[in-house]
């Protein structure tokens, strides 16, 4: 549900439509492919949301940094000025972002991601063997770090394109919650159509990827830690599709529903 609302805030911005359909399109969309396809279609799928997702990424990145004004030198002095290369204080505060905090909490939350989280694991358990699962984990924790960082730097590289040009951002972008509009923004005035078009794309990929993968493994945990533990035991490989169908189609309703009361 969270996912799905957050993608329909910029999406809002980008077509100029409203988030209620948006949510209710991407809604049924996911769970309607989920639904048919388990986890052959949440991996398939995955697969070719995530080349979306990073081409449109770092397309973005690139024409942001030769569409300034004074070139790529431009955004270095820019973010170098305002501080936006630091990696935070070095501090031994507990309560504010510091680098030894921000290290901390990723090393766990990533932990927990690719060690316990079933977004993860339902993969692991997919693959032919122990050596593919064992490489899936390694090419997934190598790649997070640099596609994170085009990630990171996009911003970076937004926010020097505005201060360098000042006038091309309204002002109404530049109050205090709107900052999450900035991108969308950028999107729809300064990418060529076709760019525009990818990474509107790139966009509805990350989320689809997120909550198929959330569908999958919610109604794969239902079934094998509750139903066939303490309601069927010696259920049929039928009851089982059908447990498996009917979460589904339930875990689907109510992220949808859950998004949309978030509005």
């Amino acid at each position: 549900g969270t996912v799905t609302y957050l993608m329909a805030l910029p999406m809002g911005v980008l077509l100029g439509w409203d988030l209620r359909w948006i949510i209710i399109a991407t809604g049924i969309a996911t769970t309607l492919y989920t639904f048919v396809g388990g986890i052959v279609a949440v991996i398939w799928t995955d697969l070719i949301q995530t080349i979306i997702l990073v081409v449109g990424a770092v397309l973005c990145a690139g024409l942001m940094v030769f569409r300034l004004p004074e070139g790529p030198a431009q955004l270095f002095r820019i973010a170098r000025e305002h501080d936006k290369f630091s990696l935070g204080g070095f501090g031994s505060s507990l309560t504010e972002p510091t680098f030894w905090v921000v290290l901390v909490y990723g090393f766990i939350i990533n932990l927990q991601n690719f060690g316990v989280d079933q977004n993860y694991v339902q993969r692991y358990h997919a693959a032919k063997s122990d050596r593919e699962a064992r490489k899936s984990l390694w090419l997934g924790g190598l790649l997070y770090v640099p596609i994170s960082m085009v990630f990171y730097f996009i911003g970076t590289a937004l926010f020097a394109y505005y201060t360098a040009q000042p006038d091309a951002l309204p002002a109404e972008y530049r109050l205090p919650g709107k900052a999450d509009s900035v991108f969308p923004y950028f999107i729809v005035t300064a990418l060529p159509p076709g760019v525009v078009g990818l990474l509107i794309a790139s966009i509805f990929a990350a989320a689809m990827s997120t909550i198929s993968s959330s569908l999958n493994s919610s109604a794969t945990i239902l079934l094998n830690d509750y139903y066939q533990r303490y309601v069927r035991p010696a259920a049929t490989e039928r009851q089982r599709m059908v447990v498996l169908y009917v979460t589904t189609a339930i875990v689907g309703l109510l992220g949808t529903g859950m998004a949309l009361a978030m509005i």
